[in-house]
């Protein structure tokens, strides 16, 4: 069996199986620890669980998250059907990773074409969007940051945020030409943007 736990934004969290009288931890986990730490390699926190025919046992979960909604859902996934699933969602994050390279790497090329910068500041927009879509489903941490959970504080969506609203205010102004046709309305986005 698998147990998921479905909120990545855990900072420590720990399983303990209880059988007889004998207490056993299945490992801490926690957005607070490298990401190698994990049980399973996995977006979100997963544990396996083995159990033979007729063994009893308890679990016992400990979560410790801080500053932060604590809710989440807790879910036990036979194995095979929990990595189905699990792959179904890789495969989609995939196809979506892949639609954004190709809208950047066409802005780029619009850019070297035209020399409009537009094109970089839209590419530097989804990217940053991109790179907060990453880090709200647990897939930054996984693949671009796994060794720098520091990262994950106080809350690794909010830091994205800050990269791709500065990003779109700056795509806006020069789509729209607010310097040049809007004087009024520039000064105010820039305010803003700061």
């Amino acid at each position: 069996l698998s147990l998921e736990i479905k909120n990545h934004l855990i900072n420590h969290l720990e399983l303990f199986e209880v059988k007889g009288s004998k207490i056993t931890s299945l490992g801490p986990s926690g957005d607070a620890l490298v990401f190698s730490q994990r049980p399973t390699p996995s977006r979100t926190f997963v544990y396996p669980i083995s159990l033979n025919p007729y063994d009893e046992a308890n679990y016992y979960l400990k979560l410790d998250k801080r500053y932060e909604n604590l809710a989440t859902e807790i879910t036990l996934w036979q194995t095979n059907d929990f990595e189905d699933r699990d792959q179904r969602e890789y495969l989609l994050w995939g196809i979506f990773i892949g639609v954004v390279l190709f809208i950047v790497i066409l802005n780029i090329i619009f850019w070297n074409t035209t020399h409009d910068t537009v094109y970089l500041w839209y590419s530097s927009y989804i990217l940053g969007l991109t790179l907060r879509q990453l880090a709200d489903s647990g897939l930054g941490f996984q693949y671009l940051w796994p060794q720098l959970p520091a990262l994950n504080y106080p809350d690794v969506v909010i830091q994205a945020l800050w990269l791709y609203v500065p990003a779109q205010i700056q795509f806006q102004q020069q789509f729209l030409g607010l310097r040049q046709n809007h004087l009024l309305i520039y000064k105010i986005t820039q305010v803003l943007k700061y």
